[in-house]
This record gives C-alpha cells, sequence and structure tokens, in this order.
C-alpha cells in the first residue's frame, strides 16, 4: 500500500512551500521502494490534495518509474517470470537468441535510457553483420515483447520498439537433392543405421529427431506405415523424447514396399544379433556359475 507525508519548509526569501514524498511497494526487481517526490507551494490544504494524488497514482499505477536495471538482467527476469511454461526445447532457443543478438549488443544499457534509435541501430547492425532478415525479425521477436511487458509494469513510458523498421524476409530457397546423389549416398553408407537414415530421410520425409525416436513398434509391416508419435531433441538438460509440436505432427505415413523391406530385413538383422548377444550372456553366466555364488558382492 502507498504512503505518503508532507514537510513545511520555509524558503530563504519567506514563503511556505511543502515537500511532497510519497513511497510504494518494494521493486521485486531490485528491492528498493518506490519514491517520488514533489515540492507544492501554496497551502498547506492544496499540498495536501496534491500528496492524496500522488498516492492514488502511485497506487493505480498512473505513473511510471522508470527502472535502471540493465536490459540483460530484465531479458532474464521477463524469461523466467512471464514464459514459465514453454518448453525446454523452446527455452533454450530463446536463451540462445538473447544471448548472441540481444545481450551482446544492448545487455548492458539500463531500461530508462533505451531509445528508438538504439533499437534502430541494433537492428541496421545485425544486417550489416549478414545475419538473414528472419533471424533479425526473430531476434526482434523477443526484445519486443519484454520491453512491451516492461510498459505494462510500469518500468518504461513507452515502447522503444515502435516505429523500428525491420528488414523485408526473402523467400527461403530450397536445395533438393537428386536421386543420383540419394542412390550414391545409400551405396556408400558404412553403417546400416546410416543407410537407414538416409533412406527415410530421403523416402519418407522423417525429420532427424523423429527418426531418432523410431521405435520398431511404430513400424506396421503388414500395412507397410509408420506412426510418428515422438520427437528426440537435445537440450541444456539432456536428450529428451516428447510429442511433436502440433498434432498434425502426429501421423501415420504409408512407406511403400520397398522401404518396408529394407526396414523388415534391418529389424531380422537387429533381433538375431540382440538373440545370439542373450545366448553369450546365458552362456557366459551358466560357465561362471560356481564362481558368482562364491564370490561376495563387496
Amino acid at each position: 500500500m502507498a504512503t505518503g507525508h508532507l514537510r513545511k519548509r520555509i524558503n530563504k526569501n519567506g514563503s511556505v512551500s511543502y515537500q511532497l514524498t510519497t513511497e510504494g511497494e518494494r521493486d521485486p526487481l531490485t528491492g528498493k521502494r518506490e519514491r517520488k517526490y514533489k515540492t507544492v507551494t501554496g497551502t498547506k490544504k492544496q499540498a495536501e490534495a496534491e500528496l492524496r494524488k500522488m498516492i492514488s497514482n502511485l497506487e493505480t499505477g498512473n505513473i511510471y518509474t522508470p527502472s535502471a536495471i540493465k536490459l540483460s538482467a530484465w531479458m532474464d527476469t521477463w524469461l523466467t517470470t512471464y514464459l514459465p511454461n514453454i518448453e525446454q526445447t523452446t527455452k533454450d532457443d530463446y536463451k540462445s537468441k538473447i544471448n548472441l543478438y540481444i545481450k551482446a549488443h544492448l545487455g548492458h544499457l539500463p531500461l530508462n535510457i533505451i531509445k528508438n534509435t538504439n533499437i534502430q541501430t541494433w537492428i541496421n547492425t545485425l544486417s550489416q553483420n549478414r545475419l538473414s532478415p528472419k533471424t533479425i525479425r526473430n531476434a526482434y521477436n523477443l526484445l519486443n515483447p519484454a520491453l512491451e511487458k516492461a510498459v505494462i509494469l510500469g518500468m518504461l513510458p513507452r515502447n522503444p520498439c515502435v516505429g523500428t523498421v525491420l528488414p523485408k524476409l526473402q523467400k527461403p530457397q530450397t536445395n533438393v537433392y537428386s536421386i543420383a546423389a540419394i542412390q550414391h549416398a545409400l551405396a556408400i553408407a558404412d553403417e546400416l543405421s546410416t543407410y537407414l537414415l538416409i533412406l527415410l530421410g530421403a523416402s519418407v520425409g522423417l525429420r532427424r529427431g523423429e527418426m531418432a525416436a523410431l521405435q520398431w513398434k511404430d513400424i506396421d509391416f503388414a500395412k507397410e506405415t509408420i506412426s510418428i508419435t515422438q520427437n528426440r531433441v537435445h537440450t541444456t538438460l539432456g536428450i529428451i523424447e516428447k510429442a511433436p509440436k502440433t498434432q498434425a505432427g502426429k501421423r501415420t505415413i504409408t512407406i511403400g514396399h520397398d522401404v518396408a523391406n529394407a526396414l523388415r530385413d534391418a529389424k531380422s538383422i537387429y533381433d538375431n544379433a540382440v538373440t545370439n548377444l542373450a545366448s553369450k550372456i546365458l552362456a557366459t553366466c551358466s560357465s561362471r556359475k560356481t564362481v558368482l555364488h562364491s564370490t561376495p558382492i563387496l
């Protein structure tokens, strides 16, 4: 709750003025209380009326308190406090972009001095560094909502991103492998796993994470289909498996007779290898049975 008080002052010329001071809640970012000061020349009644107005403005948020917190610290706070439920892969991606493109150029600036010219110069610098328009827009689309939240919280009077001119998006160029190149890659694949990755990527169009998460139970050899239900990704917390981003990502794909046969042959090799390995383990354990029973665990 906001509070306030006034103090009577006698000026050198003999006139009377009142020093008004209001105090709000502690800033969760700095730990300091929000204070406002104003000097009123007039009667005590006028000063008390102005004090009540200042307290009301402080409580209703009709004023802003410029924050000297550095942009780098605010970006961390914004990401942690206001985007707590985003997926780990998205959080890692945001952190990477914030560190590379925002903190490296603007992170040292306090919020209360950032102006549109700073934002425009930053955009121009990224363009001069030959970053793609899409990459620049992705970075901007993190900075803009973070500063907009600062405005909502009363830390800035307006968003300095407003009015920024962004580079125009360019249509991406897609490179497609020829059939000859794919056949050559399959011919020189030195491992079965490599062969299958090239085959599934080229013929079925599976993404890297989808192929990594694929299990034999996802393949229906009778119907010659593959069901995509998981995606394996690397994060700062390690490798995780998660559902596709959208419902459309969960899909069943017809793979065709040739791909189904290749997978069927691979599964036969896999099953034989597992069976042989299990037999060797059982044989080894059987031959060492007496030793295992007579040897303490510790």
